[in-house]
């Protein structure tokens, strides 16, 4: 179980071609906790790469356009994003209370 809020702004030392960062060069993130749906679909925890403007980011796979959607384990010094500085602009208002 991961100590982040589900929403919460991250950051990350793994570095993401495309990917928000922060002054010091690190990769920005929303920590999306795992659920299960009402049909017993199951979502595994994970953070959303953001790009610069803010939306998730993106990749291709399989010849689709999937989100960047990363498992917290594979990522390096994953840590609380709290200044809104660095959060991208536009999404200043949804920075962790």
């Amino acid at each position: 179980m991961s100590h982040f809020r589900h929403g919460q702004w991250v950051s990350t030392s793994t570095k993401f071609d495309g990917a928000h960062t922060t002054p010091d060069g690190r990769s920005v993130g929303i920590y999306q906790r795992g659920r299960t749906d009402s049909l017993g679909g199951e979502s595994p925890q994970h953070v959303a790469i953001v790009r610069p403007d803010g939306t998730n980011l993106v990749a291709f796979a399989d010849s689709k356009a999937v989100d960047v959607l990363v498992d917290p384990a594979d990522l390096t010094d994953l840590q609380p994003l709290l200044d809104l500085a660095s959060l991208p602009p536009g999404r200043a208002l949804t920075a962790p209370k």
